[in-house]
């Protein structure tokens, strides 16, 4: 079709059909566009509500650390830091607490949860943490910062002397941990990161190469008296106040403090500590028979060593006692010996004295020197982890407000990753 007025003419071509279908892919990517972003933003919302959920899950297992540390200053029984498990999460709010408390290693690691039970998330803090106060002296089963030397059949197992409940071990140096023949730690082992674990087949826990030193205090012996009073039975005090009992004697020291030069038991002698005992041995203390050093009910004793210990023979000390009664402290660096059959629950604290154990020397309680630990024979030792949660006699028992974190983790971020605590 052609218009042609005042000499100019005009071609129209026909184009029906045209404007239709440019409307309909109009109007199809539009609502496609609008789809997609709505999809985008119920994509985002949905990630904005889990951000939201893990951040109140972190918030929860921030809290059950900060409830666990509060419980633990209470004491290391309370409840809350045993009961609330996998089977048995602790609720709050609209989320709930897993915690695992190991007393053993000194960690607490706290599990929240949040969100709707087919879509819950969770977050984990784990936190290291160290006290002041009681039980301190003992943090570890055996820590030999120079060495530890386990040779022959020696086992190191861990216990709880208060329940009789099984735990894991742990044995600590700085240096080295050398497992020999049939040595076995049914626990963990530690060193510094340039330390060494030759053995490993003998650990049948986790090794650690990140162990920090421990740093052992100095043994304050108190001044006690030299005295006579408050002993009886078959028993000798010589004029340079050194005490013996031999042959079949027994001998009874009752409540109080007592200061000796050399101590010895001997022969079939047996001697029975009963109440509360200090008592300072200025030069060597032995043990050689088939000797019983036992506690009466409700007894305790501090030894303090200032020379050399030997027990071996057959001799006992605090045989079916618990380890939490006894505390052994050297402020020497003569050795402490245990051999033979010579069964012994205590703790003993020896910053500067070498270890040692021969024969079938049987120990339950914990052993912390900066030197050597030595183990050979038949010997089996159960750490107590009580007590590095309750005060030994002898030890500082200044309660446990002072529970600071060293270091915390937070494994769902990395299982390599490690924070330094704040301040």
């Amino acid at each position: 079709m052609s218009l042609v007025g005042r000499g100019v003419v005009i071609k129209i071509k026909k184009r029906d059909g045209y404007i239709l279908p440019a409307v309909i892919l109009f109007i199809i990517f539009s609502v496609a566009m609008g789809m997609a972003l709505l999809e985008l933003g119920v994509i985002e919302n949905k990630q904005a509500m889990r951000r939201g959920d893990r951040e109140k899950a972190f918030y929860l297992a921030e809290a059950g650390i900060e409830k666990a540390i509060a419980m633990l200053r209470v004491g290391p029984d309370h409840p809350f830091l045993h009961d609330y498990d996998e089977s048995n999460p602790y609720p709050l709010g609209s989320g709930e607490i897993i915690l695992e408390y190991d007393p053993t290693e000194n960690t607490i690691t706290s599990t929240g949860r949040f969100g709707p039970e087919h879509n819950e998330v969770e977050e984990k803090i784990k936190i290291y943490f160290s006290m002041s106060g009681a039980g301190t002296l003992f943090p570890y089963g055996i820590y030999g910062s120079y060495m530890i030397d386990l040779r022959g059949n020696v086992n190191v197992y861990g216990y709880d002397s208060r329940d009789g409940s099984v735990h894991d071990s742990f044995v600590g140096s700085i240096s080295e941990i050398k497992l020999t023949g049939n040595a076995r730690i049914y626990g963990d082992a530690g060193v510094s990161p340039s330390g060494t674990i030759s053995g490993i087949d003998g650990v049948m826990g986790t090794p650690h190469y990140d162990l920090e030193p421990l740093v052992l205090d100095p043994v304050e012996v108190p001044s006690l008296p030299n005295t006579s009073q408050g002993i009886l039975g078959g028993h000798r005090i010589d004029g340079n106040y050194n005490f013996s009992v031999g042959g079949n004697s027994d001998a009874t020291i009752f409540s109080g403090d007592y200061k000796f030069n050399d101590f010895s038991l001997s022969g079939s002698a047996d001697l029975e500590i009963d109440g509360n005992v200090r008592l300072h041995v200025e030069g060597d203390f032995e043990m050689k028979g088939n000797n019983l050093l036992a506690l009466s009910s409700g007894s305790s004793l501090e030894l303090y060593l200032s020379g050399g210990m030997t027990i071996g023979g057959n001799a006992r000390i605090n045989p079916t006692g618990n380890p939490t009664d006894v505390g052994i402290y050297s402020d020497s660096d003569k050795p402490i010996s245990l051999a033979g059959n010579s069964p012994t629950n205590a703790g003993i604290y020896a910053p500067d004295a070498d270890v040692t154990f021969s024969g079938n020397t049987p120990l339950r309680g914990n052993v912390i020197t900066n030197g050597c630990v030595r183990a050979d024979g038949n010997i089996t030792i159960y750490q107590d982890v009580a007590l590095s949660q309750v005060a030994l006699p002898g030890t500082p028992d200044e309660g446990r407000d002072s529970i600071s974190i060293d270091r915390w983790t937070k494994p769902s971020w990395s299982s390599h990753f490690e924070s330094a605590a704040p301040d």
